[in-house]
């Protein structure tokens, strides 16, 4: 398990160099740590210890605030950071390796206008929730911050029913959050307030039945 825990100390390293940047405004820089991350990554998954690594334990995430992505919509601006453990599950961190990649992209976007870094956004956050949904054993909290900004690039594309659509879905999988998911330092109560908000304004108006 040597080989593969290397490994997974670099990427740690690295999503950490890239959230450090990412806080600091150097998205570029940010962009391409991840991507490096990513790239060792493809390591691990192809080493012959790594399956020791599949649906191993979830391990907690240490939340990185990133300003300069102010929105009338709320938005979880937070990078993510973990720590190499010979037991943590790569999948997991695949997922917010991609999460943190995404933020990166949400935040050019929504600095520069740029209509292409919000799209990119948008598909890497898919690709996060997509790995989350397949883990036994998901981190509820990261597929709710990651749903949860999806919808804010779609409202902000304009694409509403689709951001309606994402939060319907949002509020259907925080019925199934762990409790542990819910007093985590990723998702605090203050978020889970600001994120049902979102999904409460979103909602069409209640109409009377006709007499």
């Amino acid at each position: 398990m040597s080989v593969c825990f290397d490994l997974l100390q670099q990427i740690a390293h690295l999503n950490k160099v890239g959230v450090s940047c990412l806080a600091s405004g150097s998205g570029a820089d940010a962009v391409r740590a991840f991507k490096q991350a990513l790239g060792v990554m493809a390591q691990v998954t192809q080493h012959p210890e790594s399956s020791q690594l599949f649906q191993s334990r979830i391990h907690a995430c240490s939340p990185v605030p990133i300003h300069g992505m102010k929105t009338p919509f709320y938005l979880y601006s937070n990078g993510l950071v973990f720590e190499a453990s010979t037991d943590i599950d790569i999948a997991f961190v695949n997922s917010v390796i991609l999460f943190n990649l995404a933020l990166a992209f949400h935040q050019r976007g929504l600095q520069c206008g740029r209509e292409q870094a919000l799209r990119k956004a948008l598909s890497l956050y898919d690709l996060s929730t997509q790995l989350i949904s397949d883990l036994s054993a998901c981190s509820g909290a990261l597929l709710l911050v990651a749903l949860n900004n999806s919808a804010q690039i779609q409202f902000e594309l304009g694409e509403y029913q689709c951001s309606c659509e994402t939060l319907q879905m949002l509020e259907g999988e925080a019925v199934h959050l762990p409790l542990a998911d819910c007093s985590s330092a990723v998702l605090g109560q203050e978020h889970i307030d600001q994120i049902f908000l979102n999904v409460a304004l979103t909602k069409p108006p209640m109409t009377a039945a006709s007499a």
